[in-house]
């Protein structure tokens, strides 16, 4: 027992790790997650050597997930049949997202206590992460694309995500006063990142997050009330926000970057940029609706899209398209934007299905798994989240802690073994 208890230990602490500091500093992100993949592997490894498949089955049967989870690698894995080459390399981003399967099971060693402690990890890493970029923007006097290892916009928007949920991890029936101000602050910090970034592709996601967290902290109104709730902090949130001298000069920015582009004056504005990228790479997955041009040749196929007129010089030396959909049926085709949705839509299914839940425990961790692909979704709109390490790794680990909590707490009704554990009960106490 103690060498089990000392291994919850170690594991809680590589999760609290990665969530607190992972976005501002990328060695402690990267050493936490190989630190939970690697055992991960030799546990199961030494389990399935020892016959002991009794405790391996109830991990095992949600392979649908796993399945989903690998989408990208198995649309690279497609692409690369079809051209008759293969580039290790091209699998690095796309295989941590298939590590999800190594991280839920190392996730659910963790009694249910230990996961829910990991909250106020999220309410760290918003304010470690916006003092970071405070930091680098001068208190957001510069308007820097690159904070360290991660853009801008992607990192704005997986503090926001952080911030979201330390929000909805707050129990509102159970906390003291004091537990869920400061969780809601961690949520109000993360607002203010957003806005000292400017990142107007956050922004707009900001009325889905509201309807996710008044659900939470509304749980036994109607969605009637909810939506009514929601529509008036919508009202006086814009109201506010467009008071704001950082506000108005980011839409008036956007307002004269779309009548450049259909004036024809400046096509390489940031929105004119966008709408170039998209359209090329719409072309593309037009002319390879199958297999796409494969990720190694986007760049070609836009310098082709360049002297062909369709795309400027500046919009053809970017490395992506701006749209994580439209990026994925470029390079991979079909099958990539299948596996894409695979990897948003399986998870979805699965958290839907437990939102509704008598459980707080278990409707908390469904929200906060909705509010992950959902907004990994939404912001797949105007970026693209999974090509940068960071993001890979975080849609993932935070999946494996959510599902592992919705887990625990059915293992405890139906006394069901999960690993590390005799019965389900024993990880509730």
């Amino acid at each position: 027992m103690r060498t089990r208890r000392w291994g919850s230990r170690t594991i809680f602490v590589l999760f609290f790790l990665f969530f607190s500091t992972g976005l501002a500093f990328s060695k402690t992100g990267n050493f936490a997650f190989y630190a939970l993949v690697l055992p991960a592997v030799f546990d199961i490894g030494r389990l399935a050597l020892r016959g002991k498949f009794d405790q391996i089955r109830p991990w095992a049967r949600l392979w649908p997930l796993y399945l989903c989870m690998s989408g990208t690698t198995l649309a690279i894995l497609c692409y690369e049949i079809s051209a008759g080459t293969v580039h290790i390399k091209s699998y690095d981003n796309a295989s941590r997202m298939a590590m999800f399967c190594l991280l839920l099971w190392i996730a659910l060693r963790m009694p249910v206590h230990y996961l829910s402690r990991l909250r106020w990890s999220f309410a760290i890493g918003v304010v470690i992460a916006t003092v970071k970029l405070y930091t680098f923007t001068r208190g957001g006097d510069d308007r820097v694309s690159v904070i360290d290892f991660v853009p801008i916009i992607a990192y704005s928007e997986l503090v926001l995500l952080l911030g979201m949920f330390a929000l909805l991890a707050v129990r509102w029936e159970r906390d003291a006063r004091w537990v869920q101000w400061l969780l809601m602050g961690g949520c109000l910090v993360a607002l203010e990142n957003i806005f000292i970034s400017q990142t107007r592709g956050a922004w707009v996601t900001l009325p889905l997050f509201l309807v996710l967290g008044l659900a939470g902290a509304l749980r036994n109104s109607s969605w009637q009330r909810v939506a009514g709730v929601t529509a008036l902090a919508l009202a006086v949130g814009i109201g506010l926000a467009g008071q704001t001298h950082t506000v108005q000069l980011r839409v008036s920015e956007a307002v004269e970057d779309m009548n450049k582009f259909d004036s024809g004056v400046d096509r390489d504005t940031s929105l004119g940029l966008r709408l170039q990228l998209w359209k090329g790479a719409w072309i593309l997955f037009r002319e390879h609706p199958a297999f796409g041009v494969g990720p190694r040749n986007f760049p070609a196929a836009l310098e082709r899209l360049h002297e062909q007129g369709v795309l400027t010089s500046d919009a053809a030396n970017l490395p992506h398209s701006h749209n994580e959909f439209l990026f994925n049926m470029a390079t991979l085709g079909t099958f990539g934007m299948l596996g894409l949705l695979a990897i948003y839509a399986g998870p979805f299914w699965f958290f839907i299905g437990h939102v509704r839940t008598r459980d707080s425990e278990t409707r908390r961790a469904a929200l906060m798994g909705l509010t992950l692909c959902l907004g990994y979704a939404a912001f797949g709109l105007v970026d693209v989240m999974l090509m940068w390490r960071i993001c890979d790794i975080f849609y993932p680990m935070s999946m494996a802690v959510f599902v592992a909590i919705i887990l625990r707490r059915k293992a405890a009704g139906t006394r069901q073994g999960f690993p590390g554990s005799a019965i389900g009960t024993e990880v509730v106490k």
